[in-house]
């Protein structure tokens, strides 16, 4: 059912996607064109390469080119929908009953149209991850006056070694971090009321339609940024509160339309809570050190702020045996620890810098997602590219206020000192 891939298409598909990177950043403003263009060109050509040498790599390491199950399915999903797509649609396939059917379906019609080649849906992942790059330098640019901060964290973005092997997998993670960035750019737009205000909240309602689509669990949670950052960006307690009587009001009114079964609905959202906290239950016993963070009820929330650390930090230390998409991340999460430093200090710059209301958003939207995350999904940490952007803009920002040396020898120590627990817990 894999195959091999086609050369042809494969070859065909990553010009097809450097064409459209250029595309995307030639027709932007001269300031972004001249910083993102040639970063687009570099971060995609190197992600393009990576390509078929990882899924050589992974077709050698016996597990048939894909590094994690959801990968597979995702590609057999895809093949299901593509055969419908050429006999006629009857919704046999099982695509059409997951509770985030996009990202399968969008197989399916990429395999229609080029064939089942799983190399054409990660070249394409690799232009997303590029299309991200220029929301990001946007959020940078909006809520930071140094533009060295958007320019790191767009550098970041693009190169860290972490960032490129989940951009190079068969999974939906580059297109919900995509849809992700662009989501809290226009949800700020919005509530800053800047020029062309309007145009934000129909992207914005765009944006939360398509991530009911492809991540449905993260529907609520931004809309519960939004109105939070309603009371906390705008220039009165008062205004923030009458701006959040909209939200609210079509919260309510969302709940009361759809079904209780929609994978958006409140109801629905809490059975998937309460559910992966009873499936992090049943891991408890496993997972090394992590699974003292574990929820295993909604008694035990004392242990998120240790989940939370952990979602930063996981994969870590390094794996030294063990499959190999395991062991690659886990090396290369190394240099997004090296940032860690920096991540806090640029935390610590909004906390205490007087510009709460402007930048306070940025750690919002991060804190939040952090903390679902923690709760439901500690350990599984590709959850956090999602936000991982946001993340490295604070790390842009830290990065612009130079090095504390004392802060950085006390994480790095640390860091080193939990290493060698770990180590000694899982070889003793």
């Amino acid at each position: 059912m894999s195959g091999d891939p086609s050369e042809v298409t494969t070859v065909f598909a990553a010009f097809f996607g450097f064409a459209c990177v250029v595309l995307f950043f030639a027709v932007r403003t001269q300031e972004e064109r001249r910083f993102l263009l040639p970063l687009g060109i570099l971060a995609y050509t190197l992600k393009a390469i990576a390509v078929p040498i990882y899924y050589a790599a992974l077709v050698k390491e016996g597990v048939q080119g894909y590094a994690v199950i959801d990968s597979y399915n995702y590609h057999l999903d895809g093949v299901e929908i593509m055969g419908e797509l050429y006999r006629g649609i009857d919704f046999s396939s099982r695509a059409w009953s997951t509770v985030d059917p996009a990202y399968p379906i969008l197989t399916g019609i990429v395999y229609w149209i080029v064939g089942p080649n799983t190399l054409v849906m990660r070249l394409l992942n690799c232009v997303f991850t590029s299309f991200t790059l220029l929301y990001v330098y946007r959020l940078g640019r909006m809520l930071i006056d140094d533009p060295r901060a958007a320019r790191w964290a767009c550098y970041l973005v693009a190169l860290l070694p972490y960032s490129i092997i989940i951009s190079i997998n068969h999974i939906k993670d580059p297109i919900v971090t995509l849809l992700a960035t662009f989501l809290i750019l226009h949800m700020l737009r919005l509530i800053r009321f800047e020029k062309r205000w309007l145009v934000s909240v129909f992207f914005a309602l765009a944006g939360l339609v398509a991530m009911s689509f492809f991540r449905s669990g993260f529907v609520l949670p931004f809309v519960g940024i939004l109105f939070l950052c309603y009371l906390t960006a705008t220039q009165s307690l008062l205004r923030g509160l009458l701006l959040a009587v909209p939200t609210l009001a079509a919260i309510v009114a969302v709940q009361i339309l759809i079904s209780d079964d929609a994978s958006i609905s409140l109801q629905a959202a809490s059975e998937r809570l309460q559910e992966k906290i009873a499936t992090s239950a049943t891991l408890a016993g496993t997972g090394g050190l992590v699974r003292l963070a574990r929820m295993t009820s909604v008694f035990e929330v004392y242990k998120l702020p240790l989940a939370t650390f952990l979602v930063v930090i996981l994969p870590f230390p390094p794996i030294l045996m063990g499959a190999l998409p395991s062991v690659l991340l886990s090396w290369a999460n190394l240099l997004n620890i090296a940032f860690l430093p920096a991540m806090l200090q640029g935390a610590w710059a909004i906390l205490r810098g007087g510009s709460w209301r402007r930048q306070g958003p940025l750690l919002i939207a991060s804190g939040v997602f952090l903390v679902l995350i923690g709760a439901s999904h500690v350990g599984v940490v590709r959850y956090r590219e999602t936000i991982f952007p946001l993340m490295l803009l604070l790390a842009g920002l830290g990065l612009t206020r130079g090095v504390n040396a004392l802060l950085y020898a006390g994480v790095y120590g640390g860091m080193i000192a939990l290493g060698f627990v770990v180590y000694l817990s899982r070889f003793s």
